[in-house]
């Protein structure tokens, strides 16, 4: 679900956006450095472990297989806090960002790689692409 406010002032126009918590820009957007090397998007190393409390835990790495973005990972404060931080300690800068697995595995134990996922920049791009060559 996405939102824009947009409103004028005397510094101008400004637009504020705000997307559920789907870590939606890597979702969607991540995988565009397949297509051009100078994004800075994602490349398959990244991981998340699914506890941050055993170094010797599984890790779930970021691929590009989604269809849908489903399932949806949780959305409480304490959810979002445990997907950002790994815990429940927020002094960490910057966030390690390394609990979404941990979360989603705590939802349900096949999530964690449905929630490691993006989609693959062919499937974003295929529309636009082909509604500039007709």
């Amino acid at each position: 679900m996405a939102a824009v406010a947009t409103g004028e002032s005397e510094f101008g126009r400004a637009e504020i956006g705000s997307v559920e918590h789907h870590y939606f820009p890597t979702t969607l957007l991540g995988w565009m450095k397949k297509l051009n090397p100078e994004i800075n998007g994602v490349n398959g190393s990244e991981s998340n472990p699914t506890s941050t409390t055993d170094p010797h835990s599984t890790r779930v790495f970021f691929d590009n297989k989604s269809h849908f973005v489903d399932p949806d990972p949780g959305h409480s404060f304490q959810a979002i806090r445990a997907q950002i931080f790994g815990s429940n300690d927020t002094s960490l800068n910057p966030a390690p960002m390394n609990g979404f697995a941990q979360q989603a595995e705590s939802m349900e134990p096949d999530m964690p790689q449905s929630v490691m996922n993006g989609f693959d920049p062919y499937i974003i791009c295929k529309p636009i692409c082909n509604s500039h060559t007709h």
